[in-house]
């Protein structure tokens, strides 16, 4: 992990070299402060994301893109930043953290039906955490979803219609 304001500039792709001091945050391996750092090259296809289960979270693979498939949270609402997310996949316990209030997930809704979860695995503690680093990396795990908000209409004594758009038309 790399801590520094300088690094706003860095981009998803771009290979840098970065000097500065190695420490060890609450057990997260980390370089900070950030001394300097040059960028080698832009535009570089990133490294596949490992799948894993949060049971199989470890030092192995802190700091890596990892992918945690059919994920469902325990909260409703809108992500906030600064705030940790429970989430279970296949009856597993992991976190998803959003670390600054300038996260592009913050004020988007937390997902209601299974997703698949991509981001940096990072530690806090003796917690694993998986940090999305934007919209993308939240995708509906199902084919079949709900593109609009329901809605109700033609209310009589003997029922209702319930109104909504899905993917497939």
């Amino acid at each position: 992990a790399v801590f520094s304001s300088t690094l706003g500039g860095v981009n998803r792709g771009d290979l840098i070299t970065v000097t500065g001091t190695v420490d060890s945050y609450f057990n997260l391996f980390e370089i900070n402060p950030v001394a300097s750092f040059s960028t080698q090259s832009t535009g570089n296809t990133l490294p596949a994301a490992v799948v894993l289960s949060p049971n199989q979270f470890s030092e192995n693979d802190e700091s890596e893109i990892v992918t945690v498939n059919n994920c469902t949270f325990s909260s409703g609402g809108v992500f906030q930043g600064a705030s940790n997310y429970t989430f279970t996949s296949n009856g597993q316990t992991g976190t998803l953290r959003i670390s600054t209030s300038g996260n592009a997930l913050v004020g988007q809704p937390i997902p209601t039906g299974a997703v698949n979860i991509t981001g940096i695995l990072s530690q806090y503690q003796t917690n694993y955490q998986l940090l999305p680093r934007d919209l993308n990396d939240i995708v509906n795990a199902s084919n079949f979803f709900i593109t609009t908000q329901p809605f109700v209409s033609n209310i009589s004594q003997t029922g209702f219609d319930l109104n909504f758009t899905t993917n497939i038309l």
